[in-house]
């Protein structure tokens, strides 16, 4: 860890174990051993989010010559595919959510009954990197084309953020702009692969 030299004895314990704190005048508890071991458990769950993946790419495997899935790109291994092979349902109490990659995110209301498309299909967001080139990010897909928006004078449209897991989850959906709806979903088919962790250790 480097600090600043404007970060040294300002108060502020910025090292596990105080050592940028050193003239006394701020007492910093040793929080290096739990700080460790915290980043033990999340190795833990990032390894068993892998192994959970490697379950996902032979499932992929077998479903990416299906027609519904002709000329999508499932991500890297096609691994979103085994996601994509059912609906996953999310009810925050006034709207229940129905979202099925690749295909279709749908709000359904019960006061009054109706239903309206957020967004169907899908594109992974893409970023700008250094050398100038824009790259797929398979961390987002981008489900547009959905019902109209009056207000917002365009189609609806579902953001997915996937996070990894060892299993698949609904975690939250929220309008976060105007007919902009911020899903937040975890699954193993976001880890990284097994191979990831094997040249971490080289």
């Amino acid at each position: 860890l480097i600090i600043r030299l404007g970060a040294v004895n300002d108060g502020i314990c910025d090292c596990c174990g105080g050592q940028d704190e050193w003239d006394g005048v701020v007492q910093c508890p040793d929080r290096c051993g739990e700080e460790a071991d915290e980043a033990r458990v999340e190795e833990s769950k990032a390894m068993e989010g892998s192994r959970a993946r490697e379950e996902y790419v032979r499932r992929a495997a077998a479903l990416r010559d299906e027609s519904r899935f002709r000329g999508v790109d499932g991500g890297p291994d096609n691994v979103f595919l085994a996601e994509a092979e059912g609906c996953h349902k999310l009810d925050d109490g006034d709207f229940t959510f129905e979202v099925c990659l690749f295909d279709r995110v749908i709000q359904h209301a019960t006061k009054p009954p109706g239903q309206f498309k957020l967004g169907q299909k899908g594109n992974w967001a893409t970023s700008l990197w250094e050398n100038g080139q824009q790259r797929k990010d398979y961390s987002t897909l981008v489900m547009g084309d959905g019902e109209y928006c009056a207000p917002a004078k365009a189609p609806r449209r579902a953001e997915i953020h996937f996070e990894c897991a060892t299993t698949p989850k609904l975690i939250s959906i929220q309008e976060a702009q105007l007919c902009v709806y911020k899903i937040h979903m975890q699954t193993p088919a976001a880890c990284h692969s097994l191979q990831h962790h094997d040249d971490g250790k080289k």
